[in-house]
């Protein structure tokens, strides 16, 4: 009888237990804000600006959101293209963080990378395409970071607290050695942890605060085809000659090369002719 009473207790316990974890987990979901992500969010097509602009309106303001845009353009001047899309970035507060130019046969082109305000990107884009003599492309994305955004928040507070409760326990020094030695050891650790995602928190921040614009502006080098001469008979005759010519000239280089080895030979065609005479006598 008593067995039978200890497992109507665990049966009881263990469904009362299973109510509140579900509970909670319904508390824990009702608290938690829902996350619209936008994540990626091109537009490819140069005259899909104003859709961007439309769809960047309708995210809320507490979206922690990170903007790109790339452009590639044909401009008449790549030099003049230059000064004045540096001149366009200073008046709208931004910056040309990177440049590179390349000039080839076929094409010169100039590489740069634009930190611009999120506010305006859009009216940067704009006033660059009066700059394009054809525009190739433009594509802006965005990705949201607001749940990283707000991970980091929580684990920088809750780190810090718990920091400052080791702090207080040396301050105090109400515990043994072992335990003053053990706070040092997690300050030390702890406060490791809260630079490295204070220095990733800065980062999303910047990210955040400033877009990150790569534009490529370009200018075909036009080239001249030449078509290749046709050679005349007096050409043809011209050519054979300075090859017979020179094929002369080789053969005389030899010839001095080797005029030891010559030499010899005319010696012992000498002295073979009068040794075949002196014979030739002697048998006579």
């Amino acid at each position: 009888m008593r067995k039978y009473i200890f497992l109507s207790i665990l049966m009881a316990l263990g469904i009362a237990c299973g109510r509140d974890m579900k509970t909670a987990e319904a508390t824990e979901t009702s608290e938690i804000e829902p996350i619209h992500t936008h994540n990626d969010i091109a537009f490819s097509s140069p005259h899909k600006t104003s859709a961007h602009s439309t769809m960047r309106a309708n995210i809320p303001a507490n979206r922690k959101m990170i903007w790109t845009a790339n452009m590639r353009f044909e401009v008449e001047d790549v030099d003049k293209a230059t000064t004045s899309i540096s001149k366009m970035v200073q008046n709208k507060g931004g910056f040309i963080s990177n440049m590179q130019m390349e000039n080839s046969d076929y094409q010169i082109t100039n590489q740069l990378q634009i930190r611009i305000r999120n506010e305006n990107l859009i009216p940067l884009v704009e006033s660059l395409k009066g700059e394009a003599k054809k525009i190739d492309e433009v594509d802006i994305n965005s990705r949201d970071v607001t749940e990283e955004y707000v991970d980091l928040e929580g684990r920088l507070k809750t780190k810090r607290e718990a920091r400052e409760r080791y702090i207080q326990i040396l301050r105090n020094k109400t515990g043994d050695v072992k335990d003053i030695i053990e706070a040092e050891n997690a300050i030390r650790k702890i406060t490791e942890e809260i630079e490295a995602k204070e220095g990733r928190l800065r980062y999303l921040k910047d990210r955040v605060e400033f877009s990150t614009l790569s534009i490529s502006i370009y200018k075909t080098v036009e080239t001249e085809s030449i078509e290749p001469k046709k050679d005349t008979y007096g050409d043809k005759l011209e050519a054979s000659f300075l090859k017979g010519w020179s094929i002369l000239l080789g053969l005389g280089l030899v010839i001095v090369y080797i005029w030891p080895l010559l030499l010899i030979a005319s010696i012992l065609l000498i002295w073979k002719r009068k040794w075949v005479r002196k014979a030739f006598k002697g048998k006579g």
